[in-house]
This record gives structure tokens, C-alpha cells and sequence, in this order.
């Protein structure tokens, strides 16, 4: 019966079962080659040990799957990362425990591990509570100036990150490096989404204008704000529409 069951274990299939499937996603296959179904050492592991995993098999790991599970299953999960991982950024490791039960794509994982090398996104990251793909993806999409918690917590997915992301550039390309700086510390203080892209608005079309960089001509008249500049556009609107037909038809000068 010892010899029956040790064969059995040994010609079992490397394929994954259904639960498998669901719960390690893409990396499933590569899963089942190291841990045979029913896949049980894998499934008892807690769910960071379990995104490790999936980790170190994306990158290709190239050692026996014995050694491997072993590796992953008995030793520490920072010895683990070391050894596969090289030297992953720090709050890596431990962020993998708070990114849900069910597998991310490869991808994710490298996008999420790429955050924890840069300093305002790691500590974005590490004051987040739950993390998902959403919340790294949009934390991708803006500009390092932006990648700090009190403006990150704001900006729900990828669209809303480059609207804002699109705004600093924005300011910080027509109106410098400065006012792009200040725009940053107000947004800071936004107590919602709401607020953040309004604050954002008004700094990319501020009530008033800075002075023009250049001396006014006197028979031009400045246009000191975005009150100024929608009225200029109400006028000109009024014109064409009275004028507009005249001129087509060669009744106005």
C-alpha cells in the first residue's frame, strides 16, 4: 500500500484543479508543477505567502520544485524574497498581505513591486490599509510630485489620476515649477475627491493671472482672469452671432 500510494504521487499529473485555477489565476500551472493536486501546502498558506509564490514562479525561478517548495512553504517570507528577489524594495514583502486573498497578473505584481522603489508611492502604499490593483494603477498614473497619501487617497482610478496628473503638468509646464509646487501643497488639504479637483481647476485657470511676462502694448487691454477671459468669450460670441451672416454675405465691411 506504501509503494502503490508513493507511485500514485509520483505519476499524479501536474495540472491545476478548478480551485486552483480560481484562486492562483495566470499562475496556476506554475503552481501545480510545484505543489501536485490537490495543491494542499499551497492552499494552507497564508495568502501572502501565497502572492510570494506567485512572485518568484512569475519571475521563472530556476531550481528544483522540490527545493522550491520547501523554500517557500518553511522559510521565512523575507529569507524567501532575498534569495529570488534580489533585494526587494523595502514594505514589499509585507504589503503582499494586504493585497486581498486572489491572485494578481504578473504585470501587477511588477508595477506594485517598481511603487515600493519609489519613495512617495512607498509611502503612499505603506499608509494603505487594503491594497488593490486599482489603487497601484492609479498611484502609476500620476506624476511623483503627486504621489503623496493625503492626495493619493483621493483619486479613485487611472482616469481621475490623469486628469489630475494632466493638470499639475499643465500648471507646472504654462506657469513653472513654483506655482506647480504650490498648486501641490494646497491639494494636500483637500478633504474629498470633489474638493481635490476643484483646487486643481482653479489652478489651471485661476481666477486671477499672473502678471504677463512682457510689457502690455497700450492699445491692447489685459485680460486679468478667468472672469475677464469668459466675458471676452460672451462679447465675441454676441458678435459673431450678429455679425456673422453679414459678413458671409458681403453686407459688412
Amino acid at each position: 500500500m506504501r509503494l502503490m500510494a508513493r507511485l500514485a504521487h509520483e505519476v499524479r499529473p501536474a495540472q491545476p484543479t478548478p480551485t486552483l485555477r480560481y484562486l492562483a489565476g495566470e499562475h496556476a500551472e506554475r503552481v501545480a508543477h510545484v505543489w501536485a493536486a490537490p495543491h494542499g501546502a499551497y492552499l494552507e498558506m497564508p495568502a501572502q505567502r501565497r502572492h510570494l509564490a506567485h512572485v518568484v514562479l512569475a519571475l521563472g525561478a530556476r531550481e528544483d520544485a522540490r527545493k522550491l517548495a520547501t523554500a517557500l512553504t518553511g522559510e521565512r517570507a523575507d529569507v524567501v524574497a532575498r534569495r529570488y528577489l534580489g533585494d526587494p524594495p523595502v514594505g514589499f514583502v509585507k504589503a503582499l498581505g494586504r493585497i486581498g486573498e486572489a491572485a494578481w497578473d504578473g504585470v501587477d505584481y511588477l508595477r506594485l513591486y517598481e511603487l515600493f522603489a519609489d519613495e512617495g508611492a512607498a509611502s503612499v502604499l505603506m499608509q494603505t490599509p487594503a491594497i488593490t490593483v486599482a489603487v497601484v494603477k492609479a498611484l502609476d498614473d500620476v506624476p511623483a510630485a503627486l504621489r503623496v497619501h493625503a492626495i493619493a487617497r483621493h483619486v479613485a482610478g487611472t482616469e481621475a489620476a490623469r486628469a489630475l496628473g494632466d493638470a499639475w503638468t499643465a500648471i507646472h509646464t504654462v506657469r513653472g515649477p513654483g506655482v506647480a509646487d504650490a498648486a501641490v501643497a494646497r491639494w494636500v488639504r483637500a478633504t474629498g475627491p470633489e474638493r481635490l479637483f476643484a483646487m486643481a481647476a482653479q489652478d489651471v485657470a485661476p481666477l486671477r493671472f499672473d502678471p504677463a511676462p512682457f510689457p502690455v502694448h497700450p492699445d491692447m487691454r489685459r485680460l486679468g482672469g478667468t472672469t475677464a477671459l469668459e466675458d471676452a468669450g460672451r462679447r465675441f460670441r454676441n458678435c459673431l452671432a450678429t455679425y456673422a451672416d453679414r459678413a458671409a454675405l458681403g453686407t459688412v465691411a
